[in-house]
């Protein structure tokens, strides 16, 4: 699904270096939650002021990847918001803002959870929390969101054999096609993990690229499977948040610490493997 869209002016100075950059967002929600993962709705709104005022559109990860812009020149800055999980507060939060500022973005689903509440997670005694629903999910598909695959129950893939974790690819993939009517061609990996098998399962399955947790590499046609991303944590202050789109010192540490974030992301798997 690849859309055009109308990029705005750049009135101010532009300091970020370079050109393509992918941020993966979880929660952006009011309520408490128990994960760092989670951004207020403010912060997001003011994370797109400042994206725009640094002439960085958002924009869906096909977009990107496909350079289908308006504007063609070497200087064009691109990011795609992608959205891990598909959370009924990306409907209650996100879409608004995004409608309003004329962005858009990509929303990755876990096509069991669809409608349902996140009994997949860790919540520490909190309460579950709910997926968007098929009814949600062609309405944003319709408004030119792309929807992608975050399979189909949410394992860790690199721990699955080769007939599941095909199943996981695969019939996640055709059941997103069916319910929206377009081509679902991004996937990504739950926790952020993959290896050869995973890659080489995901290409047979129909995939044109998946997108990962890390926050190092760079983001190139040559191979669209391990597509790096830059996370976004309840405790981003502003300089932070910019830091993600420096090559200096800063944005060296900022990357190191996403880094260990998706390591210690271990810590669900190891406690789903007990559940």
């Amino acid at each position: 699904m690849f859309i055009t869209l109308k990029v705005k002016s750049n009135p101010g100075k532009n300091n970020i270096s370079g050109n393509n950059y992918i941020l993966a967002y979880h929660h952006v929600e009011r309520r408490i939650l128990p994960t760092i993962a989670r951004v207020l709705p403010d912060t997001f709104y003011w994370q797109l002021q400042y994206l725009e005022t640094q002439g960085l559109y958002p924009c869906t990860l096909s977009n990107l990847v496909e350079n289908i812009f308006p504007c063609r020149n070497s200087s064009q800055q691109t990011v795609a918001l992608t959205f891990d999980d598909g959370f009924q507060c990306f409907y209650d939060y996100v879409y608004p803002y995004l409608e309003e500022m004329n962005f858009s973005a990509t929303i990755f689903v876990i096509t069991e959870y669809v409608g349902k509440r996140n009994s997949w997670d860790v919540n520490f005694g909190f309460k579950n929390i709910k997926h968007l629903d098929w009814q949600q999910i062609k309405e944003l598909a319709a408004r030119g969101y792309e929807i992608g695959s975050h399979t189909h129950r949410h394992y860790n893939l690199t721990q699955l054999d080769e007939k599941v974790l095909k199943f996981e690819l695969d019939y996640s993939r055709k059941l997103i096609e069916d319910k929206i009517g377009k081509k679902v061609d991004f996937i990504s990996y739950p926790f952020g993990r993959f290896n050869s098998k995973v890659l080489r399962s995901a290409k047979e399955c129909g995939y044109q690229g998946g997108v990962t947790l890390n926050p190092f590499g760079v983001i190139s046609k040559e191979d669209l499977f391990q597509l790096p991303r830059l996370g976004v944590y309840l405790w981003d202050t502003k300089l932070n948040f910019k830091s993600k789109f420096n090559k200096n010192l800063g944005g060296r540490i900022e990357k190191a610490k996403l880094q260990a974030i998706n390591f210690f992301a271990m810590g669900t798997i190891i406690v789903n493997n007990f559940r």
